[in-house]
């Protein structure tokens, strides 16, 4: 590299498989974006699950090779355009679904990962919650359960990113929900659900007493045998969906793949038992042919914060430079909603 060159980005990329001390912090000139291409200034940049599941080696939707950048999701303001780019300017402020190459100062991206006209009055940290985890679960709770005004839903995983998300969308709809989170939480969620609950205190008997029928809606993150369990819990003519593998990766980096094995072998049952039904939501495999309906969904939760009428939890915002530190909080299972990192 040219030593005249002024090193002006920042990214954190993922050298291999394993724990956290694969991800490691490079600085380099700034990219240009190419044709239909704009250059994002990122604010802020989400951590997920499947970020933890890449460098675990536990993602099946395709990475590029190592070393690679990770991060789904950013907020920030257009500061360059490549050619043949009619729809958005430089100063816009954006958000995208990128899939990848988010943990990064300088981020440049397609037209169309982008979701535009985003108020400077929303805060980066919670704007960035919505492109994956209040997406992920505006999908599953209306367009995959179709969830109805009255109805009940059973959520695991309820102090995650994407549990605060379908917690905070249930009370919208005014739906009955029970919420599986640590008891160390649920004073902070008091009101958030009808029922709170600890999984290692409470029993499938518990809570076939408080929804006899059987829950319209599960959703669970965790996969496995865990998710048979949870099959076991909803009614007939509901739907469980599930939206992970978390069971799978255990901490160093290790992996359980007998997890992922069950989570196979329930979705080939529900294929031949139709009644539960049951449904895998993978984002990062429906954005190659739904992009635009994802963009649409966006949007419309970039609407609902704009109102007030949702409220994301921040669990840590951690400096770029820390992305180590984000993966730890998130293998923990220790934080509360969406960890950020900003640049």
């Amino acid at each position: 590299m040219d030593a005249s060159v002024t090193l002006d980005n920042q990214r954190v990329v993922i050298t291999g498989y394993g724990d956290p001390s694969v991800l490691k912090v490079i600085r380099e000139s700034l990219p240009l974006p190419k044709s239909g291409e704009v250059r994002i200034k990122v604010e802020a940049a989400g951590v997920s699950f499947g970020d933890v599941l890449q460098r675990s080696g536990l993602f099946f939707a395709g990475a590029p090779k190592f070393p690679y950048t990770p991060g789904y999701d950013v907020v920030g303001t257009i500061d360059a355009v490549g050619d043949h780019v009619n729809d958005f300017r430089v100063g816009d402020r954006v958000v995208a679904l990128t899939l990848f190459a988010g943990y990064a100062r300088y981020v440049c991206v397609p037209t169309e990962y982008l979701v535009g006209e985003v108020p400077r009055t929303l805060d980066a940290t919670k704007a960035v919650a919505l492109v994956l985890n209040y997406t992920t679960a505006f999908q599953m709770i209306k367009r995959v359960a179709d969830v109805r005004k009255g109805q009940s839903i059973l959520i695991y995983g309820a102090s995650g990113g994407v549990g605060t998300a379908l917690l905070d969308l249930a009370k919208l709809m005014n739906v009955r929900v029970a919420a599986a989170m640590s008891k160390r939480w649920h004073d902070t969620f008091k009101g958030q659900a009808d029922l709170l609950f600890d999984e290692r205190d409470m029993d499938a008997r518990a809570l076939r007493k408080f929804q006899p029928a059987g829950f319209d809606a599960a959703f669970d993150p965790i996969g496995g045998a865990h998710a048979w369990r949870t099959r076991s819990l909803v009614a007939r003519q509901g739907k469980l969906v599930l939206f992970g593998i978390a069971g799978a990766v255990k901490p160093g980096g290790k992996r359980d793949l007998a997890n992922v094995a069950g989570l196979g072998l329930l979705l080939a049952f529900s294929k031949l038992w139709r009644k539960p039904a049951v449904v895998l939501h993978a984002i990062d495999q429906l954005v190659k042919t739904q992009r635009r309906e994802i963009n649409d969904d966006i949007r419309t939760v970039v609407g609902l914060l704009a109102q007030g009428a949702i409220n994301p939890r921040i669990g840590a915002v951690l400096p770029l430079a820390e992305a180590q530190r984000a993966h730890q909080l998130m293998e923990s299972r220790e934080n509360v909603g969406k960890i950020v990192l900003v640049p």
